[in-house]
């Protein structure tokens, strides 16, 4: 199974292309990614060198790095194109080569400068419909703290289910956060409402295995998210954006923009499209083998998707235990214990049945002459 299949690494060569570089090779042996090593020469600039001669000395910096990461066990392509706009290129090849994620470094912060997110970055968010990674500068690749603000948008849903994955899988903490600004009057019933749509929200989502904290907040939502970001130490923000034409379009209002640029830690953001994908792999098809990926598919947290597994299953053998035991156990993961106990007690009642039948069959031969026996 893989769940972050394609990697898409924007380098050039500086120091926070090499801190993202530290971040794709941890996830891509985390997930078991393949890389796409991206060097973009831009023909907008003055070139140092002819055209030919930094694709070449590119292409052979990329190769070093994939001969590097084929000791570790990372399969990687490489990739350089040229083009007046980087962020264009790495658009078109994005799609081109249908990566789960796009991935870059931020830039360091000088005294210059507002933001410390970059150009080319901020235009790949706002124009790419993939995923965005943003990895800061000098983090560190392990991930213990994610957190994750929703405002309950279709891409805000998106971010959390992603998120939930990371989570779950990285052994990351969760944070959930939904700000909401004062109400004019009928406070209380106002809180109480957002509540409830946040309960709503989140019962969508499948936690198991996950640790996770969730929390409503009041006032100016950016200031609400860095200043959790910071209480939380997190390594990770990430949230849901939507729109073509600037980061004041992210789902969360125009606040989420001063989130992002100011880069409190790593960002990923999301509008059309998940990282987290399932994608299974080709195995032998049996009722073993199903019975197999419906029980990663359980692990991995997509229990609607191991339900269809083991309807399958049962489909063909309804006397299949295990089946109707992990029906049970995906459907619990889901919040129906109703549904979860009749399951269970569907798989007892098969088991007690067929070790009936296999007592029968032991007394039946027990008693048989040996020549039928033989028989």
């Amino acid at each position: 199974m893989k769940l972050l299949g394609k990697i898409m690494l924007a380098t050039d060569g500086s120091q926070a292309s090499t801190d993202a570089l530290r971040m794709a090779v941890h996830m891509a042996q985390v997930f078991r990614s393949e890389l796409f090593l991206l060097h973009v020469i831009s023909t907008a600039r003055h070139l140092s060198l002819p055209l030919d001669q930094l694709r070449k000395q590119a292409l052979q910096r990329i190769n070093e790095l994939k001969k590097d990461l084929e000791q570790v066990g990372i399969r990687s392509t490489a990739i350089i194109a040229t083009g007046p706009a980087s962020f264009e290129q790495i658009i078109r090849l994005a799609e081109e080569h249908d990566v789960n994620v796009i991935m870059l470094g931020s830039r360091e912060k000088n005294e210059r400068d507002s933001f410390v997110l970059g150009i080319t970055a901020e235009r790949v968010i706002r124009r790419s419909s993939k995923p965005v990674w943003i990895v800061k500068r000098g983090c560190p690749p392990l991930i213990k703290k994610i957190v994750c603000p929703v405002d309950f948008s279709d891409p805000a849903g998106r971010a959390l289910q992603n998120a939930i994955h990371l989570a779950r899988i990285l052994g990351a903490e969760l944070s959930i956060l939904n700000v909401i600004s004062k109400p004019a009057k009928s406070e209380a019933a106002f809180r109480q409402a957002q509540r409830k749509d946040f309960e709503d929200f989140l019962k969508e989502h499948d936690f198991y295995n996950v640790i996770y904290t969730k929390e409503i907040r009041q006032g100016a939502a950016h200031l609400n998210i860095l200043e959790l970001i910071k209480e939380k130490s997190a390594d990770l923000v990430v949230m849901g954006s939507v729109g073509q034409t600037g980061l004041a379009k992210i789902s969360l209002g125009q606040v989420a923009g001063k989130v992002v640029r100011e880069m409190p830690c790593s960002v990923i953001t999301f509008k059309s499209e998940h990282a987290i994908r399932l994608n299974l792999e080709d195995e032998i098809e049996s009722i073993e083998g199903d019975f197999r990926q419906g029980q990663e598919l359980l692990k991995n947290g997509f229990a609607r998707e191991a339900i269809r597994k083991f309807e399958g299953i049962l489909s063909e053998d309804r006397m299949f235990a295990p089946a109707w035991e992990g029906m049970a156990e995906a459907h619990g993961h889901l919040g129906h214990e109703g549904k979860a106990r009749g399951y269970r007690e569907q798989a007892e009642t098969i088991r007690e049945r067929l070790w009936r039948i296999k007592v029968e069959f032991d007394i039946k031969r027990q008693y048989l002459p040996d020549s039928k026996k033989r028989t």
